[in-house]
């Protein structure tokens, strides 16, 4: 199940009337879009955020988190806005933006996506060692400094 959703993608982002989003190449005689295109753009942002997310959560989710669907859209209007060959509107460049920083935010786990989707794997923290030979400083000379 990929993360992006035409539906949602249509009623949020694209302007009214603005079909032509999704017309590309291979638009069949009778003037209906075929999807070939919307799938392969859909299924490059889900491997980018699968990448991304590895590590934070089990992936790829069997739900999809509704902030994740919505970062997925923004990323996928914005990439197909970005095949043709006239500037992208401001809300779909504003979108992207607000994804972009959506997902940093989930990188950094400032903001975490729902638990009822995967929840995030936990690793410990790193185990640092310390010896009496790792210090640079000893401690007669700590003592002894004023």
């Amino acid at each position: 199940m990929a993360y992006a959703s035409r539906t949602r993608i249509i009623e949020t982002l694209i302007p009214a009337g603005d079909m032509s989003l999704l017309l590309d190449d291979e638009v069949a005689d009778n003037n209906t879009v075929t999807s070939a295109r919307f799938d392969a753009i859909c299924q490059a942002v889900d491997n980018e955020l699968n990448a991304m997310l590895r590590g934070l959560y089990a992936v790829p989710f069997s739900e999809v988190p509704d902030l994740l669907g919505r970062i997925a859209d923004a990323k996928v209007a914005y990439m197909m806005y970005g095949r043709r060959p006239t500037p992208k509107p401001d809300n779909i460049t504003d979108a992207n933006a607000w994804a972009e920083k959506r997902l940093a935010d989930v990188l950094a786990r400032r903001v975490q996506l729902t638990e009822t989707a995967s929840s995030p794997v936990r690793t410990p923290p790193p185990v640092a060692s310390k010896k009496d030979t790792d210090r640079i400083f000893t401690q007669d000379m700590l003592d002894s400094m004023p």
